[in-house]
């Protein structure tokens, strides 16, 4: 059962193969601070599974955008090194990156625009922009994530 939930979490057998060793041994360490009066065993154990595998999720899907960044900016540097990168060249290079971003963004719905507004031009966190147009943090991260995705696609498109 703790596999199964696991799997279904990270669709990757080899992760839930680890993560379910991880939390088995988890369970193994903290069993002294098991509380039957708070609810069953089972609940327990498949508490900390789901906690580990979406812990683990989030790793990955965070190594991977970092990987992305990195991506694009060695992306970047190369094409600035093709162009000759001098001084003269770098306002073009800025203008055009500028162009293509604002291009993307208008692919955009509205909401998502504003959304990319505020946390790129605006330079409001999450928490502010959710506090400003009085939305979930959680919306407004899932929101901002899509929308990035999106222009990022639109953005290699059209290279």
């Amino acid at each position: 059962m703790v596999y199964s939930l696991i799997l279904r979490i990270l669709k990757n057998v080899q992760d839930s193969e680890e993560v379910t060793q991880e939390v088995f041994f988890r369970v193994w360490e903290k069993a002294s601070a098991f509380d039957s009066s708070k609810g069953r065993v089972l609940s327990w154990i498949v508490t900390i599974a789901r906690n580990k595998a979406l812990d683990v999720l989030r790793s990955k899907k965070q190594k991977e955008k970092t990987q992305e960044v990195t991506l694009v900016e060695n992306v970047h540097t190369e094409s600035s090194r093709d162009a000759g990168n001098d001084d003269l060249s770098q306002p073009l290079i800025q203008k055009e990156t500028s162009e293509s971003v604002k291009m993307a963004t208008k692919i955009l719905p509205e909401d998502e625009q504003k959304l990319i507004e505020l946390a790129f031009y605006d330079g409001f966190t999450h928490s502010k922009i959710a506090e400003h147009l009085d939305m979930p943090l959680g919306t407004v991260k899932t929101k901002i994530r899509r929308a990035v995705g999106r222009m990022r696609d639109a953005m290699l498109e059209e290279v």
